[in-house]
């Protein structure tokens, strides 16, 4: 059986941090490890 991938992809997401990480395609929030919380990602990841 194959898995998709394409919902697992990492891109570079501004955070509303103002930090920005890799997080996986339509996330809408991720971890800062730099604020060390949940935040929400500003843009969705395509």
């Amino acid at each position: 059986m194959r898995t998709p991938t394409a919902r697992w992809r990492l891109s570079e997401a501004p955070l509303s941090c103002g930090h920005t990480l890799a997080v996986r395609n339509g996330e809408g929030f991720a971890y800062c490890s730099w604020c060390a919380e949940s935040v929400d990602v500003l843009t969705t990841a395509a």
